[in-house]
């Protein structure tokens, strides 16, 4: 059946008890690779069941037989010379595989799945890569791990005395990034203004901008924090872990003050109801290439004079 396959290296398991004639003649015949073999016959008395079957196999490896069995001889048509001789063990079971755990980040170290069960020896594990069992690290504890990621545990079972070892199955875990909270902005004004934050909401971490618009006459004071726990500098602060409220407190711009002299027409008679004008010109600074841009009105000898009675435009005043 095999016979001159050069890249087998391990038989299928044969679980035939009682052999018949000539029923694996020169079955794996100069199979030079082949290094395992497990055979479970308990007859094997029938004539030429297995003449030559190992012919010409590798000059090494490990032949498996039904425990108690002592008929077989040593040589091609038996047990290959050199090999190594054991009796065959079942293997253990899995009862229980083990299972992922449905986990989300919470700061704490977490198992990673929940236990599995066996019969016929012990259940261990290992953190490996997603395609490769690893050959050493094993342990009977449920392995654990702080962190967001994804995460390859690998189990088998151990086989007791009378057992082999099943094969390593891999399980993937997830420990899932937690759900971040959107914490939302709240501004409010004293009336004199408004205010706007970019953007208007956002997770912990985020950076804000806060703009600000006064009503004329107002200039923004400052930025009040009713709640959040936030500090704003140069406008920005960045978001916490508390939705946040903040208020924008305006002032009002201070009137300019100026004072203006008289540069010309100073010392005139002026005869209130003559008909005749008065003209002089004001200025802030001799210097200055305007006259006024703040007038606000006129005193002579230290006292008001009435709006009515002058003319007030920009490089002169008539007084009438």
């Amino acid at each position: 059946m095999f016979c001159g396959c050069k890249s087998l290296t391990q038989a299928p398991e044969l679980p035939v008890t009682t052999l018949a004639v000539q029923c694996y003649y020169y079955m794996f015949l100069n199979c030079k690779g082949l290094n395992k073999v497990i055979c479970l016959a308990t007859d094997i008395s029938a004539s030429g069941a297995t003449e030559d079957w190992l012919s010409g196999v590798a000059a090494n490896g490990t032949f498996t037989k039904a425990e108690g069995v002592e008929g077989w001889t040593m040589g091609a048509s038996g047990i290959p010379v050199g090999w190594t001789v054991q009796d065959y063990k079942q293997a253990a079971t899995v009862t229980k595989a083990p299972t992922a755990k449905n986990l989300t980040y919470n700061g704490q170290v977490q198992a990673l799945v929940e236990a599995g069960t066996a019969e016929g020896g012990k259940m261990q594990y290992v953190l490996g890569t997603a395609t490769t069992a690893p050959t050493s690290g094993w342990s009977a504890s449920i392995f654990t791990a702080p962190n967001a990621g994804t995460y390859y545990v690998w189990y088998k079972v151990v086989g007791d005395e009378n057992h082999t070892d099943t094969e390593a199955k891999c399980v993937t875990v997830i420990i899932a990034e937690p759900e971040k909270t959107v914490y939302t902005i709240t501004l409010t004004n004293d009336g004199n203004g408004s205010a706007s934050a970019n953007p208007g909401s956002g997770y912990e971490g985020t950076e804000v901008t806060l703009s600000a618009a006064p009503k004329e006459g107002y200039n923004l004071k400052e930025w009040q924090v009713i709640s959040g726990g936030v500090t704003v500098q140069e406008n920005k602060f960045t978001i916490s872990s508390a939705n946040i409220e903040i208020k924008a407190i305006f002032e009002k711009i201070a009137a300019e003050s100026a004072s203006y002299s008289v540069v010309s027409g100073s010392g005139q008679d002026y005869v209130l109801n003559s008909g005749s004008d008065a003209l002089f010109i004001t200025k802030r600074s001799i210097n200055d290439e305007e006259t006024f841009t703040l007038f606000t009105g006129i005193q002579v000898d230290e006292k008001d004079v009435d709006a009515s009675l002058f003319d007030a435009e920009s490089g002169s005043v008539k007084i009438r």
